[in-house]
């Protein structure tokens, strides 16, 4: 561990979505296939980056959450859909019709790099650093969730999806604060 001005440097997270503003740089391509392969080039040298920083002697931890898209008129929903219920998606509203593909590519991108808990042989050290929160599904069967239908049908009123995500972040956390570089739990 490095020490910074008397401190005992420990871990560096770094936690974000992974899209939700994207799409106004994206949407100035003159195609949807333009526009996703632009982006799917940003990621990829992001992804780089992140693995740059995964293999230096600081231990950094990457959390990233998938985008989650609106749903067009929100206010006509009092309780959650099903899972392939198509009711509350518009595909023009907002550039929504770009989050499933955004998250399919940072899933391909960051797949050979995630933990795999299912896997019996230990974690690799990049795997143990680097987690995905894949939101898209539970999120699209909450269009009665948001705060102000009609007006905003992609914020979230509380409580609501943000609990449970921040419920799994936390576990998340936890979980990588148990394993130890070398993958034996502390």
């Amino acid at each position: 561990m490095r020490e910074e001005e008397g401190m005992e440097w420990q871990r560096s997270l770094v936690v974000t979505s992974v899209g939700n503003w994207w799409e106004r740089w994206v949407e100035k391509s003159p195609s949807v296939s333009e526009s996703l392969t632009l982006y799917r080039r940003a990621v990829h040298l992001a992804i780089s980056h992140i693995l740059d920083l995964t293999a230096s002697p600081y231990d950094y931890t990457f959390f990233f959450r998938t985008v989650n898209r609106g749903h067009s008129h929100c206010e006509n929903f009092e309780n959650p859909i099903e899972k392939h219920d198509t009711r509350a998606m518009d595909q023009d509203q907002y550039s929504w019709y770009l989050k499933s593909p955004m998250s399919d590519i940072w899933r391909a991108g960051l797949a050979p790099h995630l933990s795999t808990p299912s896997s019996s042989s230990p974690p690799s050290n990049t795997s143990q650093q680097i987690h995905l929160l894949d939101i898209v599904e539970q999120a699209y069967q909450r269009p009665d969730a948001h705060r102000f239908p009609p007006e905003d049908c992609l914020h979230w009123c509380l409580p609501s999806v943000l609990d449970d995500w921040n419920w799994t972040w936390w576990h998340l956390l936890s979980a990588s604060e148990e394993v130890a570089v070398d993958g034996r739990e502390e």
